[in-house]
């Protein structure tokens, strides 16, 4: 057999397995939506391990990859009503999750956590942090006001 005719056996069989599992999909789809709410678990079970690693490859972070892997599911679920089968049920949470994770890699993007512990000990941040914690100085009331300022300002660049 030619490495030609065993790819394309291998295509065949993968294409009819997937005709196959769209077709099951579509028949839990229909229960589901028909008030079969426990047959949603059989497709959480086909697919959750496929959406993390999908998710877990987008994050690099498995405790974000299972949270969005859980909200993939729960707005699959709450939109199941919609679901009009154009195209295969996997396709379709593929498309929720891949949305919700670019989501949420947008919301943290705009959250940047400033950490004391990486500041450098160097002369001004040792100045300015003597400054700040001295309840006595003159010049204490005028950086307190700054900084939530400056802190804002340098965390949204």
């Amino acid at each position: 057999m030619s490495v030609a005719s065993k790819v394309l056996s291998k295509s065949l069989v993968s294409s009819a397995e997937r005709e196959h599992e769209a077709d099951s999909d579509w028949e839990i789809v229909v229960c589901v939506q028909a008030g079969e709410v426990a047959a949603f678990d059989q497709l959480v079970l086909r697919y959750r391990e496929r959406v993390f690693g999908l998710i877990y490859n987008m994050t690099s972070n498995r405790e974000d990859a299972a949270d969005l892997t859980q909200d993939s599911f729960i707005k699959a679920f709450q939109s199941i009503t919609r679901f009009q089968g154009q195209s295969s049920f996997f396709t379709w949470l593929y498309r929720i999750a891949v949305n919700s994770t670019l989501s949420h890699l947008r919301k943290s993007q705009l959250r940047t956590f400033f950490s004391f512990e990486k500041i450098t000990e160097d002369d001004k941040t040792t100045e300015l942090l003597a400054q700040l914690t001295d309840k006595d100085g003159a010049d204490r009331e005028v950086y307190v006001r700054e900084l939530p300022e400056k802190l804002t300002r340098r965390c949204q660049n």
